[in-house]
């Protein structure tokens, strides 16, 4: 096998004693390992011929990326991505976010800092990993999570493993057997937020669904940011699939949010609303469509449904549960992206109206509404009609 090839000479000649790799991404903000980067123990061993990693069925095994005793600078990525498969005797599947199947011979993917132990275990065929989703969030449920790392010191999968007795007096007889390919592991750098733009960092646990709502402090939010990244029919593309009361980002301060993605996307964004009766906490969906430019101005104004209309009244806050896309996309799409989830400030309301309505030729807007003159560059909206004034 080959040997770990993410280090030049010149690179481990400027760490000297530091030992640290530091990562070399390239313009996409992308870095990428393959199969011979990493070494097998235990269990599992390399099939040259199959060109796969194989798994014997005997016991505990990992699949490491092959660090040499260094550590790696972790600290700028936001997302890995294993490509691959696998197969035994009676089943095989490709990698993907929320695969199950007992028969994989791979148990969970690991990851460990030197500063603070292991950071998480994500179990299955799940490696399609949102890392900064559970950044450094200290203690909970009794386990540690950190994942914002300059110090990696150990990557792996391990075994899927058999085990006889519960508890304690578990003993581990076997594993399952089989062959591992992996094709790709994609790590994508963090990528440098649009100061406008809203992000998983706003949502929390909140202790109540209305406007009395606070933070809870004791109980960390796991979510999904998937801006920026060409996802399916029925993703998140920011929050939870959980759509739970007291999971979301307060939006009250802003006017609405200025969506840009593919042309011809439909939205699902999901709102709390207060209970009318009491009992639970209704849940408003609303679906902007980006135009042929992939633009969309929603503003809050059209939060309005049967039940918030016949009180007559809008509500004074605006809680966003989550955003996904429909269980249906565009003809012809497979994928779709959201580029910008940006909100809109209040005070700009108006002038996104008569944006919509763009009846005076002489006041030119940018897309968050905001009113520019001739030296603004970039895409605008003057009588109705975008252009990019250069």
């Amino acid at each position: 096998m080959k040997k770990f090839t993410l280090l030049s000479a010149a690179l481990v000649a400027a760490m000297g004693a530091n030992a640290q790799i530091m990562i070399d991404w390239n313009e996409e903000g992308q870095y990428v390992f393959h199969a011979e980067d990493f070494i097998a123990e235990g269990s599992i061993s390399w099939d040259e011929d199959e060109a796969a990693f194989v798994c014997n069925g005997e016991g505990e095994g990992k699949i490491m990326l092959n660090l040499d005793g260094k550590t790696i600078d972790f600290s700028e990525v936001a997302s890995i991505k294993v490509v691959g498969s696998w197969e035994n005797g009676e089943d095989s599947a490709d990698f993907g976010p929320g695969a199950w199947n007992e028969s994989d011979p791979l148990g969970t993917l690991v990851i460990n800092d030197a500063l603070n132990g292991q950071i998480n275990a994500w179990w299955g065929s799940r490696y399609d990993i949102n890392y900064t989703g559970v950044a450094d969030k200290g203690d909970f449920a009794g386990e540690k999570y950190y994942s914002i790392s300059t110090k990696v010191d150990a990557f792996y999968f391990t075994a899927r493993t058999i085990s006889e007795g519960e508890g304690e007096e578990a003993v581990v007889v076997g594993s399952v057997p089989g062959y591992v390919y992996i094709d790709e592991v994609v790590l994508t750098k963090v990528i440098e937020k649009d100061p406008q733009a809203i992000s998983i960092e706003m949502w929390h646990n909140w202790t109540a669904w209305d406007a009395t709502a606070e933070i809870d402090t004791e109980k960390p939010f796991y979510g999904d940011d998937n801006v920026g990244k060409n996802i399916g029919a029925g993703a998140v593309v920011l929050g939870t699939g959980n759509v739970l009361g007291c999971e979301f980002a307060d939006l009250t301060g802003y006017a609405g949010i200025y969506i840009k993605g593919t042309p011809g996307m439909t939205l699902r964004l999901l709102f709390n609303r207060p209970d009318m009766e009491g009992g639970s906490a209704p849940i408003t969906e609303c679906n902007p469509v980006c135009d042929e430019n992939g633009e969309c101005n929603f503003m809050f104004t059209e939060l309005t449904n049967a039940e918030i209309e016949k009180f007559g009244a809008a509500y004074p806050y605006v809680h966003l549960n989550s955003v996904k896309t429909p269980w249906g996309l565009p003809e012809g799409v497979e994928s779709v992206k959201v580029q910008k989830f940006n909100f809109i400030e209040k005070g700009s309301e108006d002038a996104v109206e008569t944006i919509n309505a763009a009846k005076n030729a002489d006041v030119m807007y940018n897309v968050f509404g905001q009113k520019v003159d001739e030296s603004y560059r970039g895409i605008v909206i003057k009588n109705g009609k975008k252009f990019i004034n250069k």
